[in-house]
């Protein structure tokens, strides 16, 4: 029996090389590539179809996946249970499209249908946010097609949202064999908001308001630790004497939280949950408002010589934007900055000598003993 051969090849070119981003417990049963690696993302794939010459011709879709914004996608599972031939997408690392195509060797039945799914990433950032993309060929009604963001994996437990940091639209399938369908995921539009007074009122009435899970998000975009600058730490010791002085000084210190949007961020709030669990998601640390640093030090100080200490502690500073739905308009709130005591490094405690106070080298004082 004669028979016909069919290929399809996906249209778009495999993209250029994926940066991931650390990878957390949170986000362990993502697709997400390994941290400190680059992985590149799949070549488009060629298959090929023999079907018999008295059958009917192909049916299928042919897929388009446009995203804007910074907005990327990684690509991982789907449903592909009811299509012959599939062609899956590649990659968008930050912001582009790719294409996928799927199709039935014949007309019979349910016709093509399948969902993509992705896990998102904003400017190369991990994000907790995922879109599934649904299209299909029935033979009736032609045209379906819809897309959904959810925070979490949908397969895992996932939350479909009806407002997120980002949106989806699909346009109908149209023509015919294959049929067409876009898709297009990118931000959300919203308002942004500078003044300090409207920031803390948005984010009091969206992040701490009744229903606050899906009024308000927050999108980090980096945590770098940096040190303290130096300050007194404990008593200075002055020895005028000509005899070495034996001294033990014990201190305290406490460090908090800072932050420029007006808002405490207070961990009985769910203002702290929901940006806690954001910040988690890429960086594998515990956050906490205050820390105390105490340290008990032995020293022998020397004749006319004054010695005192000084702290610099480790905190973390972390830049971010929120994204906050208050009487159904979209506000953003911008480079917010948040700066957190570290509790897993050391802070350092710098041992000062100077001149002791009235002794005969001289009248100087130490800013410790200020």
């Amino acid at each position: 029996m004669k028979t016909i051969a069919l290929t399809l090849v996906a249209s778009a070119a495999a993209l250029a090389t994926l940066v991931s981003l650390p990878a957390s417990p949170a986000s362990a049963a993502t697709a997400a590539p390994t941290a400190t690696s680059a992985s590149t993302a799949p070549a488009a794939a060629t298959s090929t179809v023999t079907q018999k010459a008295t059958g009917s011709p192909l049916q299928g879709i042919a897929g388009t996946i446009n995203t804007n914004d910074g907005v990327g996608l990684v690509f991982s599972g789907g449903d592909w249970t009811h299509a012959d031939n599939v062609t899956k997408p590649t990659n968008i690392p930050n912001g582009g499209g790719t294409t996928y195509s799927l199709s039935m060797n014949n007309y019979y039945g349910d016709g093509a249908y399948g969902t993509v799914k992705a896990q998102i990433y904003d400017k190369g950032v991990l994000t907790p946010f995922w879109v599934t993309m649904y299209s299909s060929v029935y033979w009736y009604p032609y045209d379906k097609g819809s897309c959904t963001i959810y925070r979490g994996d949908p397969d895992l437990g996932g939350t479909a949202l009806d407002f997120s940091p980002y949106q989806c639209s699909a346009d109908a399938v149209t023509h015919s064999d294959p049929w067409q369908i876009t898709f297009t995921v990118s931000k959300t539009p919203a308002i942004s908001v500078t003044d300090k007074a409207d920031q803390a009122r948005l984010l009091a009435e969206a992040c701490n308001g009744s229903d606050p899970k899906n009024n308000c998000f927050y999108i980090p975009r980096s945590v770098t630790t940096v040190l303290d600058g130096e300050k007194a730490y404990g008593n200075a010791v002055n020895n005028p004497t000509k005899d070495d002085v034996h001294s033990t000084v014990t201190a305290e210190r406490k460090y908090t939280e800072s932050d420029t949007i007006g808002v405490t961020y207070n961990n009985t709030l769910t203002l702290w949950e929901i940006w806690e669990m954001s910040v988690e998601l890429n960086y594998e640390h515990t956050w906490t408002q205050t820390r105390d640093f105490k340290q008990s030090v032995d020293m022998d100080v020397k004749p006319g010589t004054m010695e005192y200490f000084t702290i610099a502690a480790a905190l973390d500073h972390i830049t971010g934007d929120f994204l906050v739905r208050v009487d159904g308009k979209v506000y953003s709130i911008l480079n917010s900055e948040v700066t957190m005591p570290n509790n897993d490094k050391a802070a350092v405690i710098t041992p000062h000598i100077v001149p002791a106070v009235g002794s005969s080298v001289g009248q100087i004082t130490s800013p410790a003993a200020k």
